[in-house]
């Protein structure tokens, strides 16, 4: 058996009956107290032994681990700023090329829109000379009606009838007209342009988005946002054993042994 092993196995050997009375004791009298209280002096006792016996191993450890974590330090680092110093200009390239894209797709939506805005206003152009139109015809068509009403003749009549009937025709043809016109303007909608991206695909990488919150004013951001600083709050208590008020705060003692080691 490894004689670190032998050692450990000797040492729990020796503090065992100290744990045994600890789990055994039944205090009831004055003198169950005190004998408690000098089986606590053993624990701690105890304790500090195994503390003794083990802390130099672990210091050991510990700084055999510093020294080989700085050794890793000293390859890895490198490999990682280079891995940042990719990473950065490829973001970089790809911040530069996205906003090129994004240019050229509003320059082009830009040309897109105004050529629906002019396509539209020629409709709208084009409605509205045959609006006036059909205003024309329908004012002779009631003028034409007015004289058929008042002729003396029945050919006076007819002729006013016959000009009245065309005036209306060409009323309703140019409302047709018009309302073709109309529909035609409102269905008159921009395209969007999509301008697709440069960047290469590349197996097992992405650019991801990180969305970060910046605070600009504290006093403004809400109170489910706030987060109560503790550790002054538990300074604050100590010092002022509860005898300072704060609001929404309620300060309370607790008790607790403190024992020394056996000699």
């Amino acid at each position: 058996m490894d004689t670190e092993l032998v050692k450990v196995e000797t040492l729990r050997a020796e503090v065992a009956p100290v744990v045994a009375r600890a789990q055994a004791l039944v205090i009831v009298t004055p003198d169950d107290y005190l004998s408690a209280a000098n089986g606590l002096k053993d624990i701690k006792g105890a304790i500090k032994r195994v503390d003794a016996f083990f802390d130099p191993m672990v210091r050991a450890n510990l700084e055999a681990t510093r020294r080989t974590n700085e050794a890793k330090a000293t390859v890895r680092t490198p490999l990682v700023e280079a891995e940042k110093l990719y990473k950065d200009k490829q973001t970089a390239w790809t911040r530069e090329q996205e906003a090129k894209r994004r240019a050229e797709q509003d320059r082009l939506n830009a040309i897109e829109q105004e050529r629906a805005r002019k396509k539209r206003e020629q409709e709208e152009s084009a409605a509205r000379l045959q609006r006036e139109k059909e205003a024309a015809a329908l004012a002779e068509q009631q003028r034409q009606e007015r004289l058929a009403a008042q002729a003396k003749t029945e050919a006076a009549r007819a002729a006013a009838a016959a000009a009245a009937e065309e005036a209306r025709r060409v009323a309703a043809a140019a409302a047709a007209k018009a309302e073709a016109r109309e529909e035609a303007a409102a269905s008159v909608v921009a395209a969007v342009v999509e301008v697709a991206s440069v960047q290469p695909v590349v197996k097992g990488q992405s650019m991801r988005t990180t969305w970060k919150a910046v605070v600009t004013d504290v006093a403004l951001v809400p109170r489910e946002w706030m987060i109560v600083n503790d550790t002054a709050l538990q300074a604050f208590a100590r010092a002022t054993k509860g005898a300072v008020p704060v609001a929404g705060v309620v300060f309370k003692s607790e008790q607790s042994l403190a024992s020394a080691a056996s000699k």
